[in-house]
């Protein structure tokens, strides 16, 4: 019996010595988040797609406002016009949901070469920076006790603009 309390014993200063290692091990190695919203908006690729993009939603907008009054326009000189008015109104909810699609479609294509180009620049600052954990800022995980991370947002965009440059060149 005694031989059993001291292996028992023994086995949980072994693991308690292994767990304290292994939590000293992720606060030596440190962690980071970056906010890839706010780098997309803010690299200077992002800033000339995101005008780029609010151009054609704007443009898609008037468009579809124009049909829009054309309709209500239609609709209000004669009822005798029923069938051309919802013919009008058919082929208007097909624009606006291809216009939706086209905006859908141009943002992913226009921001996925940034989206890349942002998590490698992180990964590079990850490697130089010791991190062994860098976490999307913006979402939910849930962490029970940690350190203040460092935000590294401002050293991605200011790398991520740097090499664009030097691309460029």
């Amino acid at each position: 019996m005694k031989r059993l309390i001291i292996k028992m014993f023994s086995i949980f200063l072994l693991w308690l010595f292994i767990s304290t290692m292994s939590i000293a091990h992720v606060y030596a190695a440190g962690y980071a988040v970056v906010d890839m919203q706010h780098a997309l908006e803010t690299v200077k690729d992002g800033v000339i797609v995101k005008a780029k993009l609010e151009k054609e939603f704007k443009e898609k907008k008037d468009v579809i406002r124009i049909k829009e009054n054309a309709i209500k326009e239609m609709k209000m000189n004669s009822d005798s016009q029923q069938i051309q008015i919802y013919q009008k109104l058919e082929e208007h909810r097909g624009f606006v949901k291809q216009s939706e699609l086209e905006m859908q479609r141009s943002q992913n294509e226009l921001t996925k070469p940034i989206i890349d180009k942002i998590k490698s620049t992180v990964q590079d600052i990850a490697k130089k920076g010791k991190y062994e954990l860098v976490y999307e800022k913006n979402e939910d995980f849930i962490l029970f006790h940690v350190k203040e991370p460092k935000d590294i947002t401002s050293q991605v965009i200011t790398k991520y603009d740097e090499q664009s440059v030097n691309q460029k060149q």
